[in-house]
């Protein structure tokens, strides 16, 4: 029997030797976590309410902002980058732990916290930081919304203007001076990293099944193969010969 606003709930029913009243929601029947009666029987009539809401009404009930994120956390655990999200997520925690819905999180919330209160402790100081949680943030709102079904919509957050990269590579003169500063031991790191756009990470984690000698390529986890064409890429056009050499 399902319960129903108008026809009513179960009564709670204990075990011999059991604490705890058992309720019934949905149909299921689960633990109240209490050894009151009239605890569990309003415990009982509140989350079949809710569940009717949902099911009947089409209503998605408040989750928390502490929630969302030690779900999102737990799904993207696997991701190699994953630190990359969960560290601006801590960044926020002051602000997201006590609230009790997510929808209450707004672009206008984020931008009063990132321009006005992140400047007075722990400062979000530059405007590509800025971003990168902003990112962080559309990513755990994103997933609420489109993975779990938990929100109706996602907003969309402001992003801050950052000053264009000139992109341009390091000269011949320019590596031969970082070169000579460089410990012996990193030299040849530092070419490959530069050689290759690696971070040190990488280079320093790359195993030899990454590497095709023969087809003079590696494979980096995560994107598509990198050519050791690249190399020509990755330096001012006048191409460093003693990068290729190098390797």
């Amino acid at each position: 029997m399902r319960w129903s606003p108008t026809e009513g709930g179960h009564i709670p029913y204990k075990r011999p030797g059991s604490r705890y009243w058992q309720i019934t929601v949905d149909g299921l029947r689960k633990s109240a976590g209490t050894d009151k009666f009239e605890a569990a029987k309003a415990l009982e009539n509140k989350l079949n309410h809710e569940a009717w809401l949902t099911q009947k009404m089409g209503l998605k009930l408040p989750r928390s902002c502490q929630e969302a994120v030690v779900r999102f956390v737990k799904d993207n655990a696997h991701q190699a980058r994953s630190r990359d999200t969960t560290q601006p997520l801590r960044w926020f925690d002051p602000w997201f732990r006590d609230v009790e819905d997510i929808r209450l999180i707004t672009r206008e919330w984020l931008d009063e916290i990132l321009t006005t209160r992140g400047a007075t402790s722990n400062p979000c100081s530059t405007n590509s930081t800025a971003n990168s949680y902003m990112v962080a943030v559309s990513a755990l709102i994103g997933a609420a919304c489109q993975k779990h079904d938990w929100i109706e919509r996602k907003p969309i957050f402001r992003t801050y203007p950052e000053p264009q990269s000139n992109g341009r590579a390091l000269s011949i003169e320019e590596w031969r001076a970082l070169e000579a500063e460089l410990p012996v031991h990193l030299r040849r790191p530092a070419k490959f990293a530069l050689g290759t756009g690696l971070r040190d990470e990488k280079v320093f984690r790359l195993k030899w099944s990454q590497v095709d000698m023969q087809n003079r390529s590696l494979t980096k986890r995560g994107t598509a193969r990198q050519t050791a064409n690249q190399l020509r890429r990755c330096v001012a056009q006048g191409s460093h010969k003693g990068l290729h050499n190098g390797l």
